[in-house]
């Protein structure tokens, strides 16, 4: 619901609609003005009135519930989610922001110019989305519902990302993936030099960050079971030739890319016996992405991907499940792997 809507009076009917974004308060109770001044105030019960006040100068929707316990879902269920806690200003400058911004007050950004701050001045945005909500939307050209990189804006501190979820691909991997913090609870801590009064992080470098210990990521690919056929290769019969990729995702110093050979016609148990390794300097913004194509003349297809941020690993021997393109889980699908980390 975007809106709240009433019987429109005889004056104004554009008064007869207001954007929840706008609602300042609910107040229960009878006192309103338009139950004084009418004389019903003795007509109406105290537990079934109740007042949604909207816009900046707190004009009154004034309303009356059949019931007590109607009121009741309204007003603890429905209206109160409604209640905007947070003002919406134009943003101006950092420097500006640092002196008169409240804490309350939001800014929006569009994706292109939240980019453009984060790669022109990354510590100013690094401290900017300490004291400040910064959410961030998509550009208005992605016609197509595609996604931005969010590790683009994550790296400098921003809490509220928009994503276009009906769309899958590297990106809402990288954003599901990231949410598997704490357990899937839907909320992440930034990193802890990002929660720091003063810090020196610049979130464009390509060396290691003051305050941040690297540290080295090593990963065998030993093996594969249950790969499935990739949509759209009925040609190929039930041959699978695949491949394995293992991607960090992060600060500029920490992208990376290895792959594995190719295992010929064997998606049942292929045996790669590959190890990698990573040094990560921002452990904290990393994510490691495990992708399997199948190697294809005419074009790799994609088998199944895993996603999983830096921090979640655990070490030793385990079975890493995929997951189809969209998400699902593969059906006993999974590779088999040894991870260390070492300072």
């Amino acid at each position: 619901m975007q809106s709240l809507r009433w019987e429109p009076s005889k004056k104004d009917s554009e008064k007869a609609k207001t954007g929840i974004t706008s609602n300042k308060e609910v107040r229960a109770g009878k006192n309103a003005d338009i139950f004084l001044s009418n004389g019903v105030s003795d007509q109406v019960s105290e537990d079934c009135a109740f007042s949604v006040m909207y816009r900046e100068n707190y004009e009154s929707l004034d309303l009356v519930a059949n019931s007590a316990d109607i009121a009741n879902i309204w007003l603890c269920k429905e209206l109160s989610e409604w209640v905007s806690i947070c003002k919406s200003v134009q943003f101006r400058e950092f420097q500006v922001s640092f002196q008169v911004q409240k804490y309350w007050e939001v800014c929006s950004f569009d994706e292109v110019l939240a980019s453009e701050y984060a790669n022109e001045n990354p510590g100013d945005s690094v401290n900017y989305n300490k004291h400040f909500l910064a959410p961030v939307f998509p550009s208005p050209i992605r016609t197509d519902s595609s996604n931005m990189n969010p590790q683009d804006f994550w790296k400098c501190g921003c809490q509220i990302l928009a994503m276009n979820f009906q769309t899958p691909g590297l990106m809402m991997d990288l954003n599901i993936g990231w949410f598997r913090h704490y357990g899937n609870c839907g909320y992440v801590y930034r990193p802890g030099i990002m929660r720091e009064e003063v810090s020196f992080l610049s979130t464009n470098t390509k060396d290691s960050s003051p305050g941040a210990s690297p540290q080295l990521l090593h990963i065998k690919i030993i093996s594969g079971e249950n790969f499935p056929k990739p949509k759209g290769s009925g040609a190929k019969g039930d041959v699978v030739n695949p491949y394995l990729y293992v991607e960090i995702h992060g600060i500029p110093a920490d992208r990376a890319e290895q792959r594995t050979k190719t295992v010929n016609q064997n998606g049942e148990a292929p045996i790669f016996g590959e190890s990698f390794e990573f040094q990560i300097n921002l452990p904290e913004l990393a994510i490691v992405h495990f992708v399997v194509p199948d190697d294809d003349y005419i074009g790799d297809k994609f088998i199944g991907q895993h996603t999983i941020p830096f921090e979640c690993l655990q070490t030793g021997y385990c079975h890493v499940p995929l997951q189809s393109l969209t998400g699902e889980a593969l059906a006993h699908a999974s590779l088999f792997v040894h991870v260390a980390i070492t300072s």
